[in-house]
């Protein structure tokens, strides 16, 4: 509502001037946005895989993933990550004969990555992520006779490796997980994984097998 220069109110352009209000304080607010300018992938891996990923094997991987997908872009750099982008990348890894399975998990690395980005502002737009359709992969268990001569072929190259694959097997654990325990991590007939994917500890049982294979002189 405005006064007129009579003093008397009028009600009829209040509309008009609130609406005219709004438009320059919308457009005083657009003057303030931060100016997008181009990257490379490299430099946003460079500039956040420490924000968003911890140090470990993983880390190690998604580097690996985001600099192969830097190699097919071929330096290019970029304010908006197109769709037409994402299919080249996904279509290229395709023909070097990555399955559909190894393809989300580079995919989900490049996502993680460039949503961060478009956080912070770095670039203005993002493409749509697609999960690729994995195959159900067949299950097959091992006879045990099959594991015994498995066991036994492996112990035969190595012993240190016939330990490992026995206690691999056993626990469930991952590679990783396994190699990472420290001899304290070992109580009894239990082991603490402490160096998980997901982050959180875990004990589980071991069997006797692999609890007698753990028996070796420390420092050994």
């Amino acid at each position: 509502m405005t006064i007129s220069s009579m003093g008397a109110k009028q009600a009829d352009t209040d509309f008009p001037v609130r609406f005219q209000y709004n438009v320059t304080y919308a457009a005083a607010d657009r003057t303030g946005n931060r100016v997008v300018r181009d990257h490379s992938l490299d430099e946003l891996t460079a500039r956040y895989i420490g924000i968003l990923w911890d140090d470990g094997s993983h880390k190690g991987n998604v580097k690996s993933f985001l600099g192969e997908t830097s190699e097919i872009l071929a330096g290019n750099r970029f304010s908006v990550f197109t769709q037409d982008m994402l299919d080249s990348v996904i279509g290229t890894l395709r023909e070097r004969g990555n399955s559909n399975a190894t393809i989300n998990r580079k995919m989900a690395a490049l996502s993680k990555l460039l949503r961060k980005a478009y956080k912070m502002g770095d670039i203005y737009s993002l493409p749509e992520f697609r999960r690729q359709k994995e195959r159900q992969g067949r299950i097959r268990f091992l006879e045990l006779e099959e594991e015994a001569r498995l066991f036994s072929a492996i112990r035969a190259k190595c012993e240190d490796s016939y330990r490992l694959s026995i206690f691999l097997v056993d626990t469930g654990c991952r590679l990783g997980e396994a190699i990472g325990l420290n001899w304290n991590d070992l109580q009894g007939s239990r082991a603490t994984f402490w160096l998980t994917k997901s982050g959180r500890s875990r004990t589980v049982p071991l069997t006797r097998r692999a609890h007698d294979v753990t028996q070796i002189p420390r420092g050994a």
